[in-house]
């Protein structure tokens, strides 16, 4: 099986994830994670038509003007994801082919 791909992503605060989420205190909203490792899956896998997000689990706050990594490990069903940085992982989800 291939290894863990990864790459780098800079949150800044003008990329209008965090409008809303919440005044005083922004936080990349949990959707906005997992579409990020969605669509880095799409790239890596663009034979897939399709990803069914199988399990979520938020651990920590993510905030603008951090650097993370999103990586994705390959399953027999799918990928095994995570947005981190070196402090740990913020995001894991558990992605299935949906063709």
């Amino acid at each position: 099986m291939a290894e863990t791909t990864s790459k780098s992503l800079k949150v800044t605060f003008d990329n209008g994830h965090c409008a809303g989420h919440f005044p005083g205190h922004a936080i990349v909203p949990a959707a906005v994670q997992a579409q990020w490792l969605i669509r880095f899956a799409s790239d890596i896998s663009p034979e897939t038509s399709g990803w069914k997000i199988r399990q979520l689990k938020l651990l920590r706050e993510l905030q603008p003007g951090c650097d993370v990594d999103i990586s994705l490990a390959p399953t027999k069903l799918g990928f095994k994801g995570e947005v981190s940085d070196a402090d740990g992982p913020y995001a894991q989800i558990s992605l299935v082919r949906h063709d």
